[in-house]
């Protein structure tokens, strides 16, 4: 197993110093946890094996760490988070968004499958050039809305949880087809461990992937590869 850090008493204390303040959001991975302070700075800790943390490390944190510590590395404040099983995702208040952990399904959006233990950012220019206003995070897989209300997904794409009409994997995040939605404009986006949810501006929801166990809410178990309303 990986060493538990900050077990010194000293460093402790420094670290009990720096814990976050009036905390604005929380974000919980499959083991650890990701939170946001009013300054738009992001705190984590627990597991980090896969960089999920984002402190330049795979060691695990008993204490809450500043990501990027005493450096400033979003440049904007961070207004929403979310965690995956094993990876973490970010957007900034400039609408950019920031990928880090885990990555090998290509959950990160770098056209890659590498994991990176830093925030890396993933420019308007990969989403159409519409700021980021929401991320969700499910197992192995993000999906993302932008100022456009066009969602884009990348990763694992196995039961057809990226809405993408086939089961393959997407290493760069890929737009779903608006034709899907119907011409209305999607305000929000939810992702669980295998399917994904999308509502729109007049309370319509659609839902796609696993529907094992009845999870996308159509009557059945069917999977659903493309948003189904």
């Amino acid at each position: 197993p990986l060493p538990l850090v900050n077990t010194d008493s000293s460093e402790r204390d420094v670290e009990l110093s720096r814990r976050p303040t009036n905390v604005m959001a929380v974000a919980c991975g499959e083991s650890f946890t990701a939170v946001v302070s009013e300054l738009g700075e992001v705190f984590a800790w627990g597991m980090g094996d896969s960089g999920q943390l984002g402190l330049g490390t795979n060691e695990h944190e008993v204490l809450p760490s500043r990501v990027g510590g005493q450096e400033e590395v979003f440049g904007s404040p961070i207004v929403v988070m979310a965690a995956g099983d094993a990876h973490s995702a970010g957007v900034g208040a400039d609408g950019a968004l920031w990928t880090w952990g885990k990555g090998e399904y290509g959950q990160l959006g770098h056209d890659d499958r590498e994991k990176r233990n830093r925030p890396t950012r993933l420019g308007k220019e990969m989403i159409g050039g519409s700021p980021a206003v929401h991320v969700a995070c499910g197992r192995h897989h993000v999906v993302v809305l932008t100022a456009a209300s066009c969602v884009w997904t990348c990763g694992r794409g196995k039961g057809g949880i990226l809405g993408h009409d086939d089961e393959e994997d997407r290493l760069v995040l890929t737009l779903v087809g608006e034709t899907f939605f119907r011409g209305e404009q999607i305000v929000f986006v939810a992702a669980g461990t295998q399917h994904s949810v999308a509502v729109g501006t007049k309370g319509a929801v659609w839902t796609w992937g696993r529907g094992s166990a009845g999870r996308l809410g159509h009557n059945n178990e069917q999977d659903r590869l493309l948003p189904t309303q």
